[in-house]
């Protein structure tokens, strides 16, 4: 008990830092229960729940200062929405490539996060080996699927929705973004392409799943996602780790050779691959032709703010549903997709992108944003046609 005593007597934030060493299960589960102090302590602040989503992250820095000055019951809302198993679609707007465009007018971009996307195909990338598309957590997602904000609940999601409907007029729409691409398509760069866009301030997301409409089946093709909350460069370190890695038997020739800098696994479904991850439990994939590895979310050696989230490699085409391994979740305001193919084939490489629908969760739990991204509902009448 006179340890207890001790603890209790300790400043707030010397508390904190002791606290943070606990699980969820055990801050609310045992710690809330222990005496009133900690009780009330667990209960006021928003720094202890905004820590352990940080943590379902690999540890996020950018978390927790966005949920720095939320309500303490919206930052455990939010916490508690984690562990809920649904998720949506998140506002992700594809806004850069390096592989050029091959036809504009049929096979841009712009929507490649998105879950009903247009394939996208490079341009001829020649003698190289892989291009990359990258997507941000934007505004021109909403303005692209014209959707609409629902009514404000209160003065603050009225100033919000105020900022942010002020700025639909000035973002181009899809049919200005296609000639965007068309014309960028034409000039002498035409294969870095990149579109204007308006970021999202002061949330962050938990990605959760990652599902493909599609997904590519060459022998040589394979792809590497990955996250940042800072813009990606395409020569990122981290990046170009992963620059001729399209088989299994690549990768596990360099977890072979470099275990200390290679970027950690956290679980795979490629059992060669097994004896270097962190977990020998992997999630399920829909898709039984899919070979997957997935990365350990905390910050890794090659890069200072990048994390890669996965490898992925298919053999069969169709619908792929893949979901992070639960606790390994990553965040990131920038997603990129690293395609690889084989350079040293003669034919001509066009890469192809079937898209990617990023799922997770919007932190904090904007209620305002969270209904404008989401799939508008069908009227009832038209449910209850649905078989």
């Amino acid at each position: 008990m006179q340890g207890l005593s001790t603890l209790l007597e300790l400043p707030q934030y010397p508390m904190h830092k002791i606290i943070f060493y606990l699980t969820r299960d055990e801050v609310f589960g045992t710690l809330a229960r222990v005496c009133k102090k900690f009780a009330g302590l667990i209960r006021t602040s928003n720094l202890i729940p905004a820590h352990l989503i940080s943590l379902m992250v690999g540890g996020s820095p950018q978390i927790i200062k966005d949920l720095e000055n939320v309500p303490q019951p919206h930052v455990l809302r939010a916490l508690k929405s984690l562990y809920n198993v649904l998720s949506f679609e998140l506002p992700y707007f594809a806004f850069k490539v390096d592989g050029g465009c091959a036809d504009p007018r049929y096979n841009p971009f712009h929507h490649a996060f998105e879950s009903t996307p247009q394939t996208y195909i490079s341009s001829d990338i020649g003698d190289a080996s892989e291009c990359h598309i990258q997507g941000v957590l934007s505004m021109n997602y909403l303005v692209l699927k014209n959707r609409e904000f629902p009514k404000p609940r209160d003065e603050a999601e009225e100033k919000k929705i105020a900022y942010y409907s002020a700025l639909k007029p000035l973002l181009p729409n899809d049919s200005q973004t296609r000639k965007m691409i068309e014309k960028a398509a034409l000039e002498d760069s035409k294969f870095k392409i990149e579109l204007p866009y308006k970021p999202f301030e002061g949330i962050s997301t938990i990605i959760t799943s990652l599902d493909f409409t599609d997904i590519c089946t060459e022998p040589s093709y394979a792809m590497a996602i990955f996250c940042s909350n800072e813009k990606i460069d395409f020569d990122d370190p981290c990046l170009k780790f992963f620059q001729k890695m399209r088989t299994p038997k690549d990768l596990e020739a360099v977890y072979e050779k470099s275990k200390l800098t290679v970027p950690k696994i956290e679980s795979t479904n490629i059992e060669s691959l097994q004896r270097f991850a962190r977990n020998k439990k992997y999630p399920m994939i829909i898709n039984p032709s899919i070979q997957a590895v997935f990365f350990t979310n905390p910050p890794n050696q090659l890069s200072p703010t990048v994390r890669p989230i996965a490898w992925i490699k298919a053999s069969q085409r169709g619908f792929t549903e893949i979901d992070l391994p639960k606790g390994n979740y990553f965040t990131g305001r920038f997603i990129a997709v690293k395609m690889l193919t084989n350079s040293s084939e003669s034919q001509p490489k066009n890469i192809r992108f079937y898209g990617m629908s990023v799922r997770g969760r919007i932190i904090p739990a904007e209620d305002w944003l969270v209904d404008a991204v989401k799939p508008p509902k069908k009227p009832s009448h038209l449910r209850s046609l649905d078989c």
